[in-house]
């Protein structure tokens, strides 16, 4: 689909000084209420904006006449209208693209067979995904039957070394065992 792109046409200037009265004439056609001292102020104030909003196809008629007379006229697109264009060019390339690249894929690939290593990797992965949380289970376990063992068993330094040395000997396993087992994600992020 083809926009009509609008925009301004503008007098940029006049080439001869004898074209001014077959230009005011033309204007009169452009312009059907404008008065004489209107028509040729237009003309003496160039660059001047003739016509906004003016499709680019009608602008072209409208410079092509103006050359004729001897003035030199342009057309200015607007900003939004501009971007339209581009988007609807870039739209149309892009399905002349997305066609194209379907076009290349009509033809089915063959199924390749799976090999065997690749299945027993995938069946050993999701094997260690589901024993990981039995491994943190069996680990925290472990350690508080540690922390209570040696709260049980551990009594027996007391009896050997200084009250001193045993104290620090006795409650050292038990303060970071219990830290271990209760608050695992604080001791991770220490470590």
């Amino acid at each position: 689909m083809k926009t009509e792109i609008l925009g301004s046409l503008i007098l940029k200037q006049i080439s001869h000084a004898n074209s001014n009265e077959k230009l005011i004439l033309f204007f009169r056609k452009l312009y059907k209420n404008a008065s004489s001292s209107q028509l040729k102020n237009i003309i003496q104030k160039t660059p001047v904006v003739l016509v906004r909003n003016i499709t680019e196809k009608k602008s072209r008629t409208i410079i092509a006449h103006l050359r004729k007379l001897g003035a030199v006229a342009v057309f200015k697109p607007n900003a939004t209208d501009r971007m339209k264009k581009i988007t609807s060019e870039s739209n149309s390339r892009s399905d002349d693209l997305k066609s194209l690249i379907l076009a290349s894929f009509s033809d089915r690939l063959p199924r390749r067979r799976i090999p065997l290593h690749y299945i027993l990797g995938l069946i050993l992965t999701a094997a260690a995904m589901i024993l990981l949380p039995l491994i943190y289970i069996v680990i925290t376990g472990s350690t508080a039957a540690g922390v209570l063992f040696w709260a049980m068993e551990g009594l027996a330094f007391f009896h050997r070394t200084s009250p001193r040395a045993a104290l620090v000997v006795y409650l050292s396993p038990l303060i970071i065992g219990s830290l271990l087992v209760f608050f695992r994600d604080i001791v991770n992020s220490c470590v």
